[in-house]
């Protein structure tokens, strides 16, 4: 499945999928159908999945996605998806991440350490954030969900 980006028209979007799944296999396929490394996306809710698909990003022309049911890995385990989007940005960043996160507190912070903003969540999935009057630049954005911490890096253009 896939539309070929261009210069002026690359996709982005989010697909909001109901199937019968305990997680989904997101992939790029190459020109010939050849499969690469592919990104676990977990429900937001049972069934319920959303999956953003961003040729600013990732400018690959077909995306594959499989419903998997039954353990996710031979360990049992795997680190959650947050998405960034898009990234770099000039304008208005989207974060997102699985309803099982449970996200608390976010942070942006600028690459010196500084913290620029704090958010605290109440039950969202997501965030958006205003980067236009920021400075070009690498920034940091911190997300606690109770002891666990996760890092995404953002540039702004």
């Amino acid at each position: 499945w896939g539309i070929a980006p261009t210069e002026m028209y690359p996709l982005q979007l989010t697909l909001e999928l109901e199937i019968a799944a305990d997680y989904l296999q997101l992939y790029p396929l190459s020109e010939i159908g050849e499969a690469s490394e592919f990104q676990i996306i977990l429900p937001e809710s049972p069934g319920h999945f959303l999956v953003n698909i961003d040729q600013l990003q990732d400018p690959t022309v077909w995306f594959g996605i499989a419903a998997i049911e039954g353990p996710l890995a031979s360990t049992g385990s795997v680190e959650p998806t947050i998405s960034v989007y898009p990234n770099p940005s000039s304008k208005m960043v989207f974060v997102k991440w699985p309803a099982n996160l449970q996200m608390e507190q976010m942070e942006l912070v600028a690459a010196n350490g500084k913290i620029l903003n704090t958010w605290k969540n109440e039950g969202k999935i997501g965030l958006q954030i205003d980067v236009a009057d920021l400075p070009k630049g690498i920034y940091f954005l911190k997300m606690q969900n109770g002891e666990r911490v996760f890092v995404e890096k953002l540039m702004v253009d």
